[in-house]
């Protein structure tokens, strides 16, 4: 299983050779996307029928491993996952129709700001959607819309409406140019549109909880996964904080009066606790999902089962982040300059934590589980 960590170990040259042009271009350098699509990367969660190749605790090696160098690169790999995590909602046809070329990246959306419209065979889609992670080097986008119809939102239940989302194959839908940022520069995250392109239903589906199955990748929760992956980054950030940090401060010169920022208390203190608060969180994020991972070899995922992997995935997120701003601070001055991983590492992890995934909304419904009270988000389930 720890081969697919070794790949990932090996792309680190290219991509720190090829920094500047993925930041310049805002989007990752072609060499960085043509190895990424040759080596898998994209897939590791892919249920193809086989037993799996990979297991989620090698998917969250990979994505510490990548973000450390480059959050950009991670991130597109973390939200590949999410569409093969989609993938078990397909029927045969569509699932080898969107899926069966190997080298095919996707981008897409969670934010339902679309209409499917219900036409026969399927559904007309319009809309446009925000943040769409790499949507120009995708072969594919899933949007999640509200399904319409007779002219007005399907409701599944009250105050529950009719979610679908749709595979839309490249071509389908425009790109607009809006993603002039700071942080994750190189995600690429402009907005796409969509005019009333039709979806066949065999290429769409709505949501649900995981069913029981022979696929232990078909039984994983959704979301909580999902939420592990980011924390995963962020702990591969801050590891790569603290050894730029430490590379600092060992050849930094004070020109102030007093003690040298290598020789101040306050710093030797947070390189020795955020040393190892990032190693308990990592090692706690590592054992809750082998603990769900192993759960579902035979068994459905549980309300409890997805609390634990939530609240290790937000609290690795958490001290993660406190490390990086850390990390700044104690670095000094060098941390400024636009070469130094510090600089880059405080504008990505501040954009990385306006996604879904970090809030607090799922800790929120996570408490609510030991207190026998239901989650209040719908997705906390999925």
């Amino acid at each position: 299983m720890n081969e697919i960590v070794t790949v990932a170990e090996r792309l680190l040259p290219l991509i720190c050779e090829l920094r500047h042009t993925t930041e310049r271009d805002r989007r990752i350098a072609d060499p960085i996307v043509h190895e990424i699509r040759e080596r898998g990367l994209c897939r590791m969660l892919l249920d193809t029928g086989a037993p799996p190749r990979y297991t989620p605790g090698a998917w969250l090696r990979v994505l510490e491993t990548l973000a450390g160098a480059k959050a950009s690169v991670s991130w597109l790999i973390w939200n590949n996952a999410l569409p093969c995590l989609w993938s078990r909602f397909l029927d045969d046809g569509g699932r080898e129709r969107v899926f069966g070329d190997s080298r095919r990246v996707f981008a897409g959306s969670t934010r339902p700001t679309g209409q499917a419209v219900i036409t026969g065979g399927g559904f007309r889609l319009s809309g446009r959607w925000s943040l769409v992670s790499g949507c120009e080097l995708a072969d594919y986008i899933h949007l999640m819309s509200l399904v319409h119809e007779d002219g007005v939102p399907r409701m599944r239940a009250p105050g529950q409406p009719d979610l679908r989302v749709c595979f839309v194959p490249k071509g389908g839908y425009d790109i607009l140019d809006t993603w002039h940022v700071g942080g994750l520069r190189g995600s690429g995250s402009h907005d796409v549109v969509v005019d009333d392109v039709f979806v066949p239903v065999e290429d769409s589906f709505s949501p649900a909880p995981p069913v029981a199955g022979h696929s232990q990748l078909a039984q994983l929760p959704i979301i909580p996964v999902m939420t592990a992956g980011l924390g995963a980054q962020f702990l591969g950030m801050a590891r790569a904080a603290l050894t730029a940090t430490i590379e600092i401060l060992r050849h930094k010169v004070s020109v102030d009066p007093g003690a040298s920022i290598h020789e101040r208390p306050s710093v030797l203190a947070d390189l020795a606790s955020y040393s190892a608060a990032v190693a308990a969180a990592g090692s706690h994020l590592h054992t809750s999902m082998a603990a769900v991972w192993d759960h579902v070899r035979t068994n459905l995922p549980t309300a409890e089962n997805r609390a634990a992997l939530y609240s290790a995935s937000l609290h690795a997120a958490a001290i993660a982040r406190a490390c990086v701003i850390a990390m700044h601070a104690a670095a000094g001055t060098p941390a400024l300059y636009v070469d130094c991983p510090l600089e880059r590492s405080v504008r990505d992890l501040h954009t990385m934590e306006q996604h879904i995934a970090a809030q607090p909304v799922w800790l929120e419904d996570a408490g609510r589980v030991p207190l026998g009270q239901a989650p209040t988000n719908p997705l906390f389930l999925i």
